[in-house]
């Protein structure tokens, strides 16, 4: 297959990828350079790591962000994760209706398939309002974010910048932060904690459910919320609290020892909603106990909902999954949730989403592992399985491995961290190289399953 053919930009999702690859090499060139960094320039493979993390919106770092990037490096990075965030294809139609361009059915499908699944919606109105809930709510956030720091007696230039520049990281769940340590030195304040998991959780909604919970708040609760918003609120939840009872059962005197209730609940629920694609941390993850670092690897896999910043496979694919499983131990004929019935092309989507998943993930980390100099640390699998799930989920917790790989093994992670913001699905559409055969099929056979 040539490479015009791969990325031809008749295609949406080839278009995509290229316009992903585009930004990431544009970003990685601005970051090599010397004014960049505060200490000498970052190397072509680190600048390169460092544009993809902020491209795909996934927070793993080889340098850190506010101590080793320059105020020019960041705002780089700043550009990237809101580009990154709303999406290549969004983003190049924002263009398009500024310039007053005309553009065709393919632009329209490209946004649509991304951001919304039903019809009725034009084009116009569908860009205006990503753009429109995406500033509205940074804003918001930025402001609260602002107006605390400015109470705790913070400079107002350096708590303007550190309220723009976190906001935005956290309403596109990349992660990114202009402390070193994250929010770990914030991990008992209840108002920066809750702007912040509200940023994070509005940002991985999806703009369709953003746009029918605010249709549902203008009509007074008269609109009737369609099925995948349903999903989408039901499973977030039930991951969230699960998630945070997970993390506070398993952690109770041991890393959360000596918090207090209080401070040690709010440590759980703000690690359960940003192992969701986020990426920030309030505690030190390298002290963790091993089935808590399962737990947050489980919700990094899952991840956020279509259509919205977040990666992983989203908390709709869980979903159907879950509901063929309860189909097949009830014995129905269909599975269903809600009382509607799931199609046969979303029960196999999903499984192929997940297979495919799971395939990419082995590979990546065996060839992590395989490149990777020799360790002596018998806890190293666990630590590049949790930044392979890190990467591919693009949510960019670290147990601090990353800036000790070698850069072939970063460059691993590029790769990773650009199929997960793609997605398995969009990967299988690029690579493959003609309509399917299905003008005939062969005969069925039963082979034995389980």
């Amino acid at each position: 297959m040539s490479l015009g053919r791969l990325f031809s930009l008749k295609d949406p999702a080839r278009a995509t990828a290229a316009g992903f690859m585009g930004l990431i090499l544009l970003g990685a060139s601005l970051l090599s350079h010397k004014e960049a960094a505060t200490g000498p320039a970052l190397s072509l493979v680190d600048a390169l790591f460092t544009a993809c993390s902020a491209v795909c919106v996934t927070g793993l770092i080889v340098v850190d962000t506010g101590r080793d990037l320059t105020l020019f490096g960041q705002a780089v990075v700043l550009v990237l994760i809101q580009i990154g965030g709303l999406g290549i294809t969004a983003v190049s139609t924002i263009l398009l209706l500024l310039l007053a361009r005309p553009f065709g059915f393919s632009a329209y499908h490209s946004v649509s398939s991304g951001y919304h699944h039903g019809e009725g919606l034009s084009v116009k109105r569908l860009v205006w309002g990503i753009l429109l809930s995406t500033l509205v709510l940074e804003v918001l956030g930025a402001g609260a974010i602002f107006a605390y720091l400015h109470a705790q007696g913070w400079a107002p230039r350096g708590a303007l910048w550190w309220s723009v520049f976190n906001s935005v990281s956290a309403f596109c769940n990349a992660g990114f932060c202009l402390s070193s340590d994250s929010l770990i030195s914030f991990q008992g304040s209840w108002i920066l904690n809750l702007v912040f998991m509200a940023l994070i959780i509005l940002g991985g909604l999806g703009f369709l459910v953003l746009d029918e919970l605010w249709g549902r708040l203008r009509s007074g609760n008269r609109t009737r919320l369609s099925l995948h918003t349903k999903l989408v609120l039901s499973t977030t939840a039930v991951l969230i609290l699960g998630g945070a009872a997970a993390f506070y059962i398993l952690e109770d005197g041991r890393s959360l020892q000596g918090l207090g209730l209080s401070t040690g609940f709010l440590v759980s629920l703000f690690q359960s909603v940003t192992a969701r694609t986020a990426g920030f941390n309030s505690i030190d993850l390298t002290i963790l106990a091993d089935g808590t670092l399962l737990v947050l690897m489980a919700l990094m896999f899952i991840g956020a909902s279509p259509g919205s910043c977040g990666g992983g496979i989203k908390t709709t694919t869980i979903a159907v999954l879950l509901a063929v499983i309860k189909a097949r131990l009830r014995s129905e004929a269909r599975p269903n949730l809600f009382n509607r019935s799931l199609s046969d092309n979303s029960v196999g989507r999903a499984s192929t989403l997940v297979a495919g998943a799971y395939v990419i993930l082995f590979l990546f980390a065996v060839l992590i592992l395989f490149v990777s100099p020799v360790s002596a640390d018998r806890g190293f699998l666990v630590k590049v399985l949790f930044e392979a799930v890190s990467a591919f989920g693009t949510v960019g917790l670290s147990l601090g491995v990353t800036p000790e790989l070698n850069d072939l093994s970063k460059i691993l992670l590029v790769g990773l961290m650009f199929i997960g913001r793609l997605g398995p699905l969009t990967l299988v559409h690029l690579l493959a190289s003609g309509k399917g055969k299905d003008r005939f099929h062969f005969a069925e056979e039963s082979v034995m399953i389980g």
